[in-house]
C-alpha cells in the first residue's frame, strides 16, 4: 500500500538569482498602473477560517477537559447582517507564495530556526569549559548514581567528591564520599528495559574528567548550536509543565536548572557537564545521552547560497518584495510598503456555512524529518554535510478530506465550522503604481494562469490544509484601471492581462487531481496509525554518528531523473517498488479517438471525468456523483 505525503516542495532555481534596486528600470520604466481586480473565490473543498475571538471553550470536569474547543467560521457584520468572511491577509499570503515561486523571489523564513534530528546513537560524556584560550572540551567518564547517593541533594553543575567503581561496561557511584572529583548532570529520568526484561529508570550522572587525555579546542559555532539545543530543551520542558499543570502532575525544572548553570559557568569559567557527538571536525553537544542534534546550517544559510534569503533593503529586491513590500534591516531604505492591497472576501449569505466538523488534530510542521525537508544524493546525511540543499518551497496537494483523520482527545483536538464546497466569496485586489509586467504577474498568481471557474488549478488556504480542506479557485471578473484627469478620478475596464506560464512543478502541485485516487496522509504504516512508526522504520540501525540513513526520501514533484516516478511513498519504507510506479492520474483510462472527449475534474469527488468537447458548463460531474447528490 502507498500514500502521498500531504505536502511537497517546489525546487529552488539551480543558479544564484539576481536582486535589483528599486530604482532599476525594471521597476521604473514604462507607464505606472493604478486600479483594482474584481475577484471571486469559489471553494472546491470545505474551507476552514476559524474566528479565534469567538472560541467556545470545551467543557471541563474539574481539571480535565472532556470536550474539545469549538471555533465558528469567521464572520463580519455588513449592513446589520452577519456575513461569512475570509480575511484579505489569508488570501494575500497564498497569492504571494505563488508569486514568489513564479518569479524566483526570496523565501521568507525564521532567521532563528535551526534544523535538528535524533540519530539514535548514544553520545559520549564530556566536560566543557570557557577559558581565556577559548572553549575547551575534556573527555570524561560518566558514573550513574542509581541510588541517588549524591544527586538527590545536588544540582546540575555542582562539584562533588565521591567513590565509584566499574561494573561491566558502566560505572556506578558507590559512596557519597571519596577522593574522586565529579560534576553533577541531572535531566528527566526515563524508563527502560534490560535485555532480560527487567525494567529500570535511568539514573542521574556524575561526570569525572579523564586524566591524561588532552583537551580539544571547540569552534564557537558549535557552542552557538549547543545554546540553541538548550533553548529547545527549556521550551519542551515548559510545554510539558503546562500539560502537567492541567492534569495535576508535579512539574520538573531540570532543563531550566541546566540553562541557568550554563549561563553562570559560561561567564565564570566553571565546568559544564555535557554529552556530545563528534562527526569529522564537528561537535554536537546535548543535555542527555540520547538526544537530538541541532545543526549549524540554518534554512537561511542554504538560501543565501542562491541569494534567496529575505530581502532587507531597497537596493537589492526580488520581484515579490518590490510589489508586496517588506520589512528589512531597519535602515532608512530597509523597508517598503506594499503596492497591492487585498480586501476581505465575503459571501452574501450565511447559507454557505456548514456544520461543525468532527474533532481534528492539527499539529505543527516537523522539519526534523530531514529526509523530507532536505535533498541529498547520499543515503545518509544531515544539514551540515556538503551537497545538501533545501527541498524547496512548501505547498500542499489537493485532495478530498479524509474521514479517518479524526482525533477524539479533547486536549489536543479542535472542532471547527467550515464553509461548504462550491460556494462563492467576492473580494478586490487594489494596486497602485505598478508596471504592466507586475500586473501580469499578479494576475497569474491570482488565477494560476487559467481564469475560469472550471479550471483544475487551485489555491490552498485556511486551516487543516494537510487534511484536504481549503482548496479554492480564484477568478478575476474585471480588471479596472483608475486615473486622475481634469480634476477627477476616472475608472476604465480593460481586457484581462495575458497570463504567464507556471513552472511545471508548481502547475502539477496546484492541479486539483494531481493526487486523485491515492491516499493523501502523513507517513503511517497503516491508515490511522502513529506517524513516528513510519519514520522509525525508514531509518535503519545506525553505524555512522549524526548521519541518519534513509530507506525512502520525499519524492520530487517531478523527478528530474525520472519524470514518470510516482509521488507516492510506501507504507513499508523498505518497499522500493513504489519508486517505479506511474502516478495513478497518468494511468486514467484514455478515450478513443472516436470519442473525442476532454478531461475535466468532477466538482463532487475531485477526480477526473470525461465530457463532450461541446460541454460549456462550469460543474462537470460523474453520473454516479450526480445521482449521489440527488
Amino acid at each position: 500500500m502507498q500514500f502521498v505525503n500531504p505536502y511537497n516542495f517546489i525546487s529552488l532555481p539551480k543558479d544564484r538569482v539576481q536582486k535589483l534596486s528599486l530604482e532599476d528600470e525594471k521597476y521604473t520604466k514604462g507607464e505606472k498602473l493604478t486600479g483594482k481586480l474584481v475577484c471571486r473565490l469559489v471553494t472546491r473543498t470545505p474551507l476552514i477560517i476559524p474566528d479565534h475571538e469567538k472560541k467556545i471553550k470545551g467543557k471541563m470536569e474539574g481539571e480535565k477537559k472532556v470536550t474539545p474547543d469549538r471555533y465558528p467560521f469567521m464572520t463580519v457584520e455588513i449592513g446589520g447582517e452577519e456575513k461569512p468572511m475570509i480575511p484579505g491577509s489569508s488570501i494575500r499570503g497564498v497569492v504571494r507564495s505563488v508569486f514568489e515561486t513564479l518569479t524566483d523571489s526570496c523565501v521568507r523564513t525564521n532567521d532563528d530556526y535551526y534544523f535538528s534530528s535524533r540519530t539514535g546513537l548514544a553520545k559520549e560524556e564530556g566536560l566543557l569549559q570557557n577559558t581565556e584560550d577559548g572553549w575547551k572540551l575534556y573527555a570524561a567518564t560518566r558514573y550513574a548514581d542509581s541510588k541517588k547517593l549524591i544527586t538527590q541533594r545536588a544540582k546540575t553543575g555542582d562539584e562533588v567528591q565521591f567513590t565509584g567503581i566499574p561494573k561491566g561496561n558502566s560505572y556506578y557511584v558507590t559512596d557519597a564520599n571519596g577522593l574522586q572529583t565529579g560534576y553533577i548532570l541531572k535531566m528527566n529520568p526515563f524508563p527502560g528495559k534490560k535485555p532480560d526484561g527487567t525494567r529500570y529508570v535511568s539514573a542521574w550522572s556524575v561526570m569525572e574528567k579523564k586524566e591524561g587525555v588532552p583537551a580539544v579546542t571547540i569552534d564557537p559555532i558549535w557552542i552557538t548550536v549547543f545554546e540553541k539545543n538548550i533553548e529547545k530543551y527549556v521550551a519542551a520542558e515548559e510545554e510539558s509543565n503546562r500539560t502537567k499543570e492541567k492534569s495535576g502532575k508535579q512539574k520538573t525544572y531540570f532543563a531550566r536548572e541546566y540553562a541557568d548553570w550554563y549561563e553562570k559557568a559560561k561567564r565564570s569559567g566553571e565546568i559544564i557537564p555535557v554529552w556530545y557527538e563528534k562527526v569529522e571536525e564537528r561537535y554536537y553537544f546535548a543535555l542527555s545521552q540520547l538526544s537530538r542534534n541541532v545543526y549549524a546550517n540554518k534554512p537561511k544559510d542554504f538560501l543565501e547560497k542562491k541569494n534567496l534569503q529575505p530581502c532587507e533593503n531597497r537596493s537589492a529586491l526580488c520581484d515579490a518584495c518590490a510589489l508586496f513590500g517588506f520589512v528589512g534591516d531597519g535602515s532608512e531604505t530597509g523597508a517598503m510598503g506594499s503596492k497591492v492591497r487585498f480586501s476581505d472576501a465575503w459571501s452574501k449569505s450565511m447559507d454557505v456555512l456548514g456544520d461543525y466538523l468532527p474533532p481534528m488534530l492539527l499539529a505543527s510542521p516537523r522539519s526534523s524529518s530531514l529526509e523530507f525537508y532536505l535533498r541529498s544524493e547520499e543515503k545518509a546525511y544531515n544539514a551540515d554535510d556538503d551537497g545538501v540543499a533545501l527541498a524547496g518551497r512548501k505547498f500542499y496537494w489537493h485532495h478530498i478530506p479524509n474521514e479517518h483523520r479524526r482525533d477524539n482527545n479533547p486536549n489536543m483536538s479542535t472542532i471547527m465550522q467550515y464553509a461548504k464546497e462550491n460556494r462563492t466569496f467576492t473580494f478586490k485586489v487594489y494596486f497602485d503604481g505598478i508596471t504592466q509586467t507586475q500586473l501580469q504577474q499578479l494576475f497569474t498568481a491570482l488565477t494560476l494562469g487559467e481564469n475560469r471557474e472550471d479550471s483544475e488549478l487551485c489555491h490552498k488556504l485556511g486551516h487543516a490544509k494537510p487534511l484536504g480542506f481549503g482548496s479554492a479557485k480564484v477568478v478575476v471578473e474585471k480588471t479596472v484601471l483608475r486615473s486622475y484627469q481634469e480634476g477627477k478620478y476616472e475608472e476604465k475596464t480593460i481586457p484581462a492581462p495575458a497570463s504567464l506560464s507556471l513552472p511545471p512543478e508548481l502547475q502539477k502541485m496546484l492541479r486539483f487531481a494531481a493526487a486523485a485516487g491515492q491516499r493523501v496522509d502523513y507517513p503511517r504504516r497503516q491508515p490511522g496509525g502513529p506517524i513516528y512508526e513510519w519514520f522509525s522504520a525508514n531509518r535503519p540501525p545506525q553505524n555512522r554518528p549524526a548521519k541518519l540513513e534513509y530507506f525512502c526520501k520525499l519524492p520530487f514533484v517531478i523527478d528530474p531523473k525520472d519524470p514518470d516516478r510516482s509521488i507516492a511513498l510506501p507504507e513499508n519504507p523498505k518497499d522500493r517498488t513504489a519508486r517505479a510506479l506511474v502516478p495513478p492520474q497518468d494511468q486514467a483510462p484514455q478515450p478513443s479517438a472516436a470519442d473525442d472527449q476532454q478531461q475535466r475534474i468532477c466538482v463532487v469527488c475531485g477526480k477526473p471525468c470525461w465530457v463532450s468537447p461541446k460541454y460549456t458548463g462550469t460543474a462537470p460531474t460523474h453520473q454516479a456523483c450526480r445521482n449521489k447528490k440527488k
